[in-house]
C-alpha cells in the first residue's frame, strides 16, 4: 500500500511539473508574440506620416490600442521593454516621435508613479527608463534620488543628471552625502568623456567641498579635462586631512608638472606617506634640474628600495658626475644593485 501510495503521489507531481512547464511554454509563447505585434504596431507608428501637427489615423488606433495595453501590468512590461530596446536603435526625429508616444499612451504616468514606490529597484528603473527616454521635466523628482539610501537608485540618478544634462549635470553632485563608488566614478568618468572639455564649468568651488568621495572624483574630471586652471586650489590640498586626496592631487600635480609644489613636499616629507612619497619621486622625475642634487643624495643609502631606485635614475640623469661619484664609493648591497642595473640599461 505504501508503495502504491507513493507511486501515485510521484505520478501526481510529474503531471502537475509537465502541466507548470506547458503553461509557462504557452505564457512564453503568448509573450514572444505580443512582443512581436508591439515592435511591428511602434515601427509603423514611426514611420506613419503626421497631418500636419495632428496624428495620422493609423497613428491614432496604434494609440488606442497601446493606451488600453498599459493598463495591464504584464503588457506594459512587455510595451516598456520594447521601447527600451527600439529607442537605441534610431536617432534625430525618430527618437522625438518615441518619447511622445511614451508618454501619450501613459507610460510616462505609470514610470512617474514608480518613482513614489517604497521598493528601490522599482524606483531605480523607473530612474533609468526616464534617463534613456531623455524626459528632463522630471529633474526635481529624480534631485530627492541623489542621497537615496540604495546605492543602485543613487548611481541611477547621477547617471540620469550627466547623461540629460552633461557636464552640468555635475552640479547636481554637490549636494551628495554619501560615497561614490569606483564603480559609480567610473561609469561617471566614462559618460563625461564624450563630452566636450569647453562646456566644463568652474570647478574651483567644488576642491572645497568636504566630500571626500567627491572630492576625488572632481580629481579625476580635472585631469580627464586637463584643468589646469585650478592650480593654487590643487596646491592648497596638499594640507588636506585626507592622504588618499592628497595623493591624487601629487599624482595631478606631477600630470600637470607643477614644480611649485616641490618646495613644499620637500619641506614635509618626512610626514609623507608611502604612497605620497612615490608618487612625489614621479614628480621630481619629470621636474627634477641641478638643484635637487642635494636632496635626492638623501635617499641613495636609505628609504624603501622603490625611493633608492627613483632617486639615483633621476640623480644619473640631472647630475652625472655626481651619480659617477656615488657609483665608486656606495658600499651599500642595495643601492649597488641599484646602480649596476642602472649602468647596464643605459650602456654604461
Amino acid at each position: 500500500m505504501i508503495v502504491v501510495i507513493l507511486a501515485l503521489i510521484i505520478t501526481f507531481f510529474i503531471l502537475m511539473l509537465k502541466i507548470l512547464r506547458y503553461h509557462n511554454k504557452l505564457k512564453d509563447s503568448k509573450i514572444l508574440t505580443y512582443k512581436n505585434e508591439t515592435e511591428h504596431l511602434l515601427i509603423e507608428y514611426l514611420y506613419s506620416a503626421k497631418k500636419g501637427l495632428n496624428f495620422s489615423n493609423c497613428q491614432l488606433d496604434i494609440i488606442k490600442k497601446l493606451k488600453n495595453d498599459v493598463l495591464n501590468k504584464q503588457k506594459r512590461k512587455v510595451i516598456t521593454a520594447v521601447f527600451v530596446n527600439l529607442i537605441q536603435e534610431v536617432s534625430g526625429e525618430l527618437i522625438d516621435s518615441m518619447r511622445e508616444l511614451y508618454e501619450e499612451i501613459g507610460l510616462l504616468y505609470c514610470t512617474e508613479k514608480n518613482l513614489e514606490s517604497n521598493q528601490s529597484n522599482l524606483i531605480a528603473l523607473a530612474i533609468r527608463d526616464l534617463r534613456r527616454f531623455k524626459i528632463k521635466k522630471v529633474e526635481k523628482k529624480i534631485d530627492k534620488f541623489i542621497n537615496h539610501p540604495r546605492k543602485e537608485v543613487r548611481r541611477e540618478a547621477h547617471l540620469y543628471f550627466i547623461q540629460l544634462f552633461k557636464l552640468k549635470g555635475l552640479e547636481n553632485l554637490k549636494k551628495l552625502k554619501l560615497p561614490l563608488t569606483e564603480w559609480d566614478q567610473i561609469q561617471l568618468l566614462n559618460e563625461l568623456k564624450n563630452f566636450n572639455s569647453l562646456e566644463l564649468p568652474d570647478i574651483s568651488n567644488w576642491l572645497k567641498l568636504e566630500n571626500d568621495y567627491v572630492l576625488i572624483f572632481i580629481l579625476n574630471v580635472i585631469k580627464i579635462f586637463n584643468r589646469i586652471d585650478a592650480k593654487e586650489e590643487l596646491l592648497d590640498l596638499l594640507n588636506h586631512q585626507n592622504s588618499d586626496i592628497r595623493v591624487k592631487v601629487i599624482d595631478l600635480l606631477d600630470h600637470f608638472e607643477i614644480t611649485e609644489a616641490n618646495p613644499k613636499l620637500k619641506e614635509r616629507y618626512n610626514n609623507l606617506t608611502h604612497k605620497e612619497k612615490s608618487v612625489f619621486f614621479n614628480l621630481i622625475e619629470k621636474t627634477a634640474t641641478i638643484e635637487d642634487t642635494s636632496f635626492l643624495k638623501k635617499f641613495v643609502y636609505q628609504e624603501t628600495f622603490e625611493i633608492k631606485f627613483k632617486a639615483l635614475k633621476i640623480l644619473k640623469g640631472i647630475n652625472q658626475k655626481e651619480y659617477n661619484l656615488i657609483s665608486k664609493e656606495s658600499r651599500n648591497i642595495e643601492s649597488n644593485e641599484i646602480i649596476h642595473f642602472l649602468n647596464s640599461s643605459y650602456g654604461f
